[in-house]
């Protein structure tokens, strides 16, 4: 009978340590569903603000396309020479 009542000891040692276990995953659930929803919530404002911005981007890209073109002409500028330009 002690053999049985030491076993049924042990046992029921090992079930508390496993109810024990089963809260502490529970409450790092609940943990995890928390910051998960907190990314989530994040990752909504982030994706508006990139929207935002693509929309902001194609509006100056249609208003510079609308810019008219005018051509320049483009000269080589002759390097001044600073000697020359002192003793005039």
């Amino acid at each position: 009978m002690e053999s049985l009542e030491d076993t049924t000891d042990l046992l029921t040692e090992k079930i508390v340590v496993i109810e024990k276990n089963i809260e502490s995953a529970g409450r790092n659930i609940i943990e995890l569903q928390d910051t998960l929803l907190s990314l989530s919530a994040e990752l909504k404002e982030t994706q508006k603000f990139l929207i935002k911005l693509a929309q902001n981007q194609a509006i100056i890209s249609t208003q510079v396309a609308q810019w008219p073109y005018v051509a320049v002409p483009t000269q080589k500028k002759q390097p001044k020479n600073r000697k020359n330009d002192q003793s005039e």
